[in-house]
């Protein structure tokens, strides 16, 4: 039986790291230097160490290669690669020490020291390089690589080319290999562990032969506290609560998370689930490609596209510092120039950046683990004077006194949510409750739009009904910029945003039939608003009003609802502006504020007992159709037609809003 490797266990009272944590920082550092790219990467209970490759020291006499069952090679995978995760394997080649006996579970004929496991990719395109042969069955990933800290340097380089050689006999031609060039850390209570600094795959591209092919697509992770990530598709379980998201809950709520309550939609628990175990979403640039040939002839065999120079870490930039220069120089104010570049940046006191400059800054007790969408760390009291100390050394370098007549500029990410809202049509700020959370596009959490509310730069509108003004802290309702909040994007954006250009149409008698119930009995939703009316006069207003605007700026004036959206469902009425039913002032009075037509420019295409309801609410309206229905519908096809009678129109109904204002 071979004895147990123990883990590494360090610790040191003077920084949140600890010694483990500066000795993995010194190691990801001195990767940085010249030849730094000669080194070898080792596992031992997910615990990365390195080996110079011109260290040598393998014995190949001491090992062998064979293929193994998937059960202990998984086993082994699982216990020590930083990922603790198994692929879909084909073919599993574990590297055994012959001269000892194996461990438990362990295959005969040696301890198991390595494993290597060609398998399927997680997405099969990946295998496109070789044109030549045929994914899967021709051609496989290397999907794991661990060895351990025990296995000298080169050891790697010789088990490959025996793995590749056993595989050419089972009819594979050719290997893609990936190198995760970004850290990984997970957060402890004793503070961030890195579990994977990162490397460049030199075993490939400089020990084995592969041709590098550049760096995967940029993608954005979703990294969780156990450093491990929560890929798209375990994501996508949960949220339409497909087949496995039992299991990906049990992982979340392992981590901290709340189960679900009740009927609970999968997606908003997701968002919430991540971020009370405190999920963090990590900027991926991709990884590094290598891809080669094995077997006969393989030289014969082309790749898709060319082959690049294979990364290196290059030397660094020579320092403007002598040694002692540097030393007093960070010793000054306790910042190094790319700390101060961190803290410089922060973004009310939150910080992100490299993961081992943020390690340096930790050691030194200037910014300490946080988690919140605009960055990773929070400044502490020693890292706001030391920025203060680093500015007064380098006033040209400080943040720029404001200047008359500029908005002064919001931080990181408040500014990016400022510049998304203004090229949106509707000038929505996209939160939780977005249709963009849902579709998956960018959107942002309530503390940042807490913090654009308080800057005056957004707002929310009144809810139809409500009682007087609210905070967005008491509603959390959407917030749409302001005439500020669009001067700031002109000004610190570059972009041409002004106000909402809104449509108003009237509804129509003739409309879509009900669509009563559906096979199990249950009733139907009705048809979208803008779907309902089919009327040939309202169709006319629908194609001009398109023509105008954007759709999620058109209303229909409806004589029972008020002003609808286009999306909104509606069942079949009989009702006009002389029922008892209709909707009343008050109502279109609260619609109108709840849209925010005060800060818009609108246009009302119908008839005039229609605007004549509107304007009391929207003395601004432009309504500039006039005559019979067919004399309005020939003016609509004009607008629809000609973008100078819409500009026209525009510019009208611009005029009536500044006259307005000036009253």
């Amino acid at each position: 039986m071979c004895e147990p490797l123990e883990i590494p266990r360090r610790t040191r009272p003077g920084g949140p790291c600890g010694e483990w944590g500066d000795f993995i920082l010194a190691e990801q550092l001195e990767l940085q230097q010249p030849g730094a790219d000669a080194w070898c990467q080792r596992w031992n209970h997910r615990l990365p160490t390195w080996r110079r490759t011109r260290d040598g020291g393998f014995d190949p006499e001491a090992h062998r290669v064979v293929r193994i069952p998937e059960a202990p090679a998984k086993r082994f995978t699982v216990a020590h690669h930083y990922s603790a995760s198994w692929p879909v394997v084909r073919l599993a080649y574990g590297l055994q020490r012959v001269d000892q006996p194996p461990g438990p579970g362990e295959p005969e004929g040696g301890r198991l020291v390595g494993v290597l496991a060609l398998g399927v990719p997680m997405n099969t395109a990946v295998l496109n390089v070789f044109p030549d042969l045929v994914p899967l069955k021709e051609s496989l990933e290397l999907s794991r690589m661990c060895l351990l800290d025990s296995v000298a340097s080169n050891g790697e380089s010789w088990a490959c080319a025996r793995v590749f050689r056993d595989a050419a006999t089972k009819g594979i031609r050719g290997i893609v290999a990936h190198a995760d060039p970004v850290p990984r850390v997970r957060i402890t209570a004793d503070g961030p562990s890195y579990v994977m600094p990162g490397h460049i795959g030199h075993v490939y591209g400089h020990g084995q032969g592969f041709a590098y092919l550049g760096r995967t697509r940029a993608r954005r992770l979703v990294v969780l506290p156990d450093a491990t990530v929560l890929n798209d598709r375990a994501a996508a379980k949960v949220r339409r609560d497909e087949t496995g998201h039992a299991a990906v809950e049990r992982r979340l709520i392992s981590l901290g998370a709340t189960a679900r309550q009740g009927e609970e939609d999968g997606t908003r628990w997701l968002a919430r689930a991540l971020e009370e175990v405190g999920a963090a979403a990590l900027y991926h640039g991709g990884c590094h490609k290598y891809a080669r040939t094995i077997g006969p002839h393989r030289t014969r065999l082309l790749l898709a596209r060319p082959a690049l120079p294979a990364p290196r870490h290059g030397p660094p930039s020579p320092s403007p510092f002598t040694p002692e220069e540097r030393r007093n120089h960070q010793m000054s104010h306790g910042l190094s120039p790319t700390g101060a570049k961190i803290l410089d940046a922060n973004d009310d006191g939150l910080v992100a950046g490299h993961p081992a400059a943020l390690a340096k800054l930790m050691s030194d007790g200037l910014v300490v683990p946080h988690t919140a969408e605009r960055g990773t760390h929070r400044m502490t009291e020693d890292g706001w004077t030391a920025l203060g100390a680093w500015w007064k050394e380098n006033p040209g370098r400080s943040a720029p006194a404001d200047v008359p007549g500029i908005l002064p500029k919001l931080p990181g990410r408040q500014h990016e949510a400022m510049l998304i809202a203004a090229r949106r049509p509707d000038q929505n700020v996209p939160g939780r409750d977005d249709p963009a959370y849902r579709a998956g596009q960018t959107w942002f959490r309530g503390s940042t739009l807490r913090k654009i509310a308080a800057s005056g730069y957004a707002a929310i509108r009144p809810e139809p009904y409500g009682k007087g003004q609210a905070t967005w802290e008491e509603t959390g309702r959407p917030l749409y910029l302001t005439e500020a909040g669009r001067l700031y994007a002109r000004q610190h954006g570059n972009v041409d945003v002004h106000r909402r250009r809104v449509v108003v149409i009237a509804c129509g008698e003739k409309k879509l039939p009900d669509p009563n119930v559906n096979e199990y009995g249950n009733p139907l939703p009705g048809h979208p608003a803008g779907e309902l009316y089919i009327g040939d006069y309202h169709r006319s207003l629908r194609a001009a009003a398109d023509a105008l605007t954007d759709p999620t700026l058109i209303f229909i004036a409806s004589a029972l609802h008020g002003l609808v959206p286009l999306d909104r469902p509606l069942h079949p009425y009989d009702v006009t502006l002389k029922d008892e039913r209709a909707v009343t002032p008050e109502t279109i009075r609260w619609h109108a504020a709840g849209l925010g037509l005060d800060d818009a420019d609108v246009i009302f295409l119908g008839g005039q007992d229609y605007a004549a309801l509107l304007l009391p609410s929207v003395p601004h309206l432009h309504a500039p159709l006039a005559g019979g229905m067919g004399d309005q519908r020939g003016q609509c096809a004009r607008a629809r037609d000609d973008a100078n009678v819409r500009e026209a129109w525009w510019k009208k109904a611009a005029t009536l809003h500044n006259e307005h204002a000036a009253r």
